[in-house]
């Protein structure tokens, strides 16, 4: 007897294979996603860190005499917004 032919509902194997690979595909996107999304954010306060602390230390004589404060914040929080 060919296989078309048996009754459907005696071997439902290859379903449970499909579904239980399903479920694992769903499961293993759902980390990756969660994982992405906390590691952009650590990323972001990384730099945002970074970005605050090299204009704390930079040399007062080199730096801040030649730009103005207001050049220094608006570029600071548009890099801050680009980030976000």
């Amino acid at each position: 007897m060919e296989k078309s032919c048996e009754n459907p509902s005696a071997d439902n194997r290859e379903v449970y294979f499909y579904v239980i690979f399903m479920i694992g595909s769903n499961i293993f996107t759902f980390i990756r996603s969660y994982l992405m999304v906390v590691a952009a954010a650590k990323q972001g306060k990384y730099i945002h860190d970074q970005m605050v602390k090299s204009l704390l230390y930079a040399s007062l004589s080199k730096f801040f005499n030649r730009v103005p404060v207001g050049r220094i914040i608006n570029r600071l929080t548009k890099d801050l917004r680009e980030i976000d």
